[in-house]
């Protein structure tokens, strides 16, 4: 264990398979207390006991439907009740499919968890007084996405543009946190292909076959995510706040002010379920 991390709490999000789980694995190793957030109540205790085979590290589980707003709240009542502060958040979960799936709020699935879900926990947990030190989004290098899902759930929908979309949306979200809240390090990643399942679930069966295919080529998630939790280990005395993109740093900036609030606006209206 690092010296500087045996007080230090670490929240994961979908922390039960792919990036998730490495990272997951890989924090264990240095910091105190993990905080695994997923929807599998079973995967969550396997990960759990997979832990304490090689760590003293404390591990907390909070099962949670991101397909819920009142679910991720719930989780968020539950980790303030017990936490005044966590260290690092990483808002790792999401999900890809090739055909809308509209919820009953009338949102994509899709937006739902890459997007939504984030902003909930966030501001559920900001506005509970909870101090964080760093925020990390994983993003996506997929370009060609739009706000317009805003205006537009399941017209038209095209799998890539409604992926890039969604993960739009959190990086606009990233660089706003950013901005209001100077003292905390915000940071998006974008690692490109990795081999996880993301592909491979709630799509045609043409998509799912073409993602595990392209699974052949596809980078391993051990070496990324040790980039990132190497990063959260020395971004606790260097405080920096960016965006990620084949390795390169990029400032994290707001865009077309008037996106953003009416990205704001959106967020706030569909999550008071």
């Amino acid at each position: 264990m690092r010296n500087n991390l045996n007080d230090k709490i670490t929240l994961i999000t979908g922390a039960t398979s792919g990036l998730g789980k490495e990272l997951a694995l890989l924090s264990a190793e240095d910091y105190t207390h993990l905080i695994l957030i997923g929807r599998n109540s079973q995967a969550l205790n396997d990960l759990k006991l997979q832990i304490q085979s090689f760590s003293q590290c404390e591990v907390s589980l909070f099962v949670t439907d991101y397909l819920s707003a009142s679910s991720v709240k719930a989780t968020a009542t539950a980790l303030l009740d017990q936490f005044q502060k966590i260290d690092v958040v990483i808002h790792n979960v999401g999900a890809l499919h090739s055909q809308p799936q509209i919820l009953e709020n009338g949102i994509d699935r899709m937006y739902q968890i890459n997007y939504l879900s984030h902003y909930i926990l966030t501001e559920s947990l900001l506005s509970g007084g909870c101090k964080i030190n760093q925020m990390i989004f994983i993003g996506s290098s997929i370009k060609g996405g739009s706000l317009d899902f805003i205006h537009n759930q399941g017209n038209s929908f095209n799998i890539r543009k409604a992926y890039a979309g969604s993960k739009l949306a959190m990086n606009i979200y990233a660089a706003y946190l950013s901005e209001k809240y100077p003292e905390i390090s915000v940071n998006c990643f974008q690692p490109g292909r990795l081999n996880t399942n993301i592909g491979a679930k709630s799509t045609h069966w043409a998509h799912s076959l073409y993602w595990k295919t392209m699974q052949i080529f596809a980078s391993d998630t051990h070496p990324y995510a040790k980039m990132i939790v190497d990063f959260m280990h020395q971004n606790f005395e260097k405080k920096q706040s960016g965006f990620s993109f084949n390795k390169k740093w990029i400032p994290l900036n707001l865009l077309n002010s008037d996106k953003i609030q009416e990205l704001l606006k959106w967020s706030e209206e569909m999550s008071s379920e």
